[in-house]
């Protein structure tokens, strides 16, 4: 269930949702399916931020664990110093952590279950406020409903968060605290491009274009042609068209369910359609 979402706005004074996005006249965001953490806009220079929704595990910038039913404006400067060089660029969320991206540092907060924050083990599950993550040279980061994936600068990409089904894509089940480097002799010696996830699986894209799945499959959301879980990175059949190899360009995943967006402007999808998330179009 979606409680909320995180969204970064240029001016969040009038925004609306619509289905999956978020947005006002200048600025649209991509949303999580299952994101737990409401409204988050920069406002300069002051390190200003619009925050609502559940709070529960300590995912929205500040102390303490409030539910906010309304755009609330909070100061986020006790936890990223002003610093009129340092801009927040981008925010980002799963169902129970955030990510605030600047300028110079990456910042996260929330659940921090099985190192989902990237900062390892702590002494304490949940991260209130905002915490700096030192522990790995970050360029990116794509958090998914349970999960957190960091591509450093050195191209490799590292996985956090839970992992019953093999969803951090690292070929075992073991739930660590610290990030694990997702192998690249398991997707053929690539390095990945993209990469996205629902509830307990995980979608993958290399630079060549190979399509790896892995994870809860019961809906058949990995694209593999059955419904069995898989526990390691599985290549999946190239999506074609008239005998040309489409290029994926963006992974949008719902809890079960998984969308493919290509350069050719199609999207194929596979997963849950009980409730017609899908629409089919004859050419």
């Amino acid at each position: 269930m979606q409680n909320s979402v995180v969204v970064r706005l240029e001016d969040v004074t009038t925004f609306q949702k619509s289905g999956n996005k978020m947005g006002n006249t200048s600025t649209t965001v991509e949303v999580n399916n299952e994101a737990n953490v409401t409204a988050i806009a920069n406002e300069e220079p002051n390190n200003v931020v619009y925050i609502c929704g559940t709070s529960r595990e300590c995912q929205l910038p500040i102390v303490g664990r409030p539910k906010l039913f309304e755009v609330t404006k909070t100061s986020i400067a006790d936890f990223i110093p002003p610093n009129k060089s340092q801009r927040i660029t981008n925010v980002l969320c799963g169902a129970e952590h955030t990510f605030i991206e600047t300028t110079d540092e990456l910042y996260s907060c929330g659940d921090n279950n099985f190192g989902l924050l990237g900062h390892g083990k702590t002494e304490f599950r949940f991260i209130e406020g905002l915490k700096m993550i030192s522990s790995l040279p970050v360029h990116k980061v794509v958090p998914t409903t349970m999960n957190s994936f960091f591509f450093t600068d050195d191209g490799e990409v590292y996985a956090a968060g839970y992992n019953e089904r093999g969803q951090r894509a690292t070929g075992n089940v073991v739930g660590t605290e610290e990030p694990e480097i997702i192998s690249r002799h398991l997707i053929g010696d690539e390095r990945i491009s993209i990469i996205g996830g629902g509830g307990a699986f995980t979608i993958l894209i290399t630079e060549s274009q190979k399509i790896y799945s892995c994870g809860y499959n019961k809906q058949g959301q990995l694209g593999l042609g059955n419904f069995t879980d898989i526990y390691t990175p599985t290549l999946v059949a190239p999506l074609l068209f008239h005998g040309e190899q489409e290029r994926v360009t963006s992974i949008q995943c719902g809890y079960v369910f998984v969308m493919l967006l290509c350069a050719s402007g199609r999207v194929y999808s596979c997963g849950y359609n009980k409730v017609c998330r899908f629409i089919f179009f004859n050419n």
